[in-house]
């Protein structure tokens, strides 16, 4: 019961956090269409549904105490993932869902986000984030919404570190604080 207390308090305090910024914008800027409900719809419900497979026991330990603020991306774009600098999230064999659900190229950290929201695997999968590393030809591999996610799946990329290399997961960081390393939730901006 103080998990989930603990998530509702998080949820909580992301749609105020939402709101106060929503208030500092430009109405044209607030103005939802058709686009944005759909994609935010589609958000809820892959988190959600990420939420009720993963078991509290995988969970990175204290990761439900008061959340540190989080920074804003330097890009400044409003794409609605929480972004991690140098960290992967290698395709792992072995589960019952693989990690990706493809790996493809793209020409920008937008276009593999892009690719991320069109995506669709088998059994219903959707994409729920992307690995990209413009220094391997522009490698981006778009992440599975059905694999169970565990702080102990990701790994920082130091070999990779000066090529701009990072992993995107949709939604915010105080969603995925939860799932990912304490070392990797301190590097999170929100895009």
């Amino acid at each position: 019961m103080s998990n989930t207390n603990s998530v509702l308090r998080l949820l909580v305090l992301a749609l105020l956090c939402a709101l106060a910024l929503a208030s500092t914008m430009p109405v044209s800027k607030r103005q939802a269409n058709r686009e944005s409900i759909i994609k935010r719809s589609r958000t809820k419900a892959v988190l959600a549904e990420i939420r009720a497979r993963s078991p509290t026991a995988v969970r990175r330990a204290g990761s439900a105490t008061s959340p540190a603020p989080v920074p804003a991306c330097n890009a400044g774009l409003q794409t609605g993932y929480a972004h991690y600098a140098n960290w992967d999230l290698p395709g792992r064999g072995g589960t019952s869902e693989p990690v990706d659900i493809q790996q493809t190229t793209a020409t920008s950290e937008a276009d593999c986000q892009a690719k991320c929201d069109a995506a669709t695997g088998a059994n219903g999968a959707t994409c729920v984030g992307i690995f990209w590393w413009p220094a391997n030809n522009g490698f981006c591999s778009l992440k599975n919404s059905k694999y169970t996610y565990m702080a102990s799946d990701f790994q920082q990329n130091g070999a990779s570190a000066a090529s701009g290399s990072a992993t995107d997961m949709l939604g915010s960081c105080a969603y995925w604080r939860q799932f990912v390393p304490a070392a990797m939730d301190a590097v999170c901006c929100q895009s």
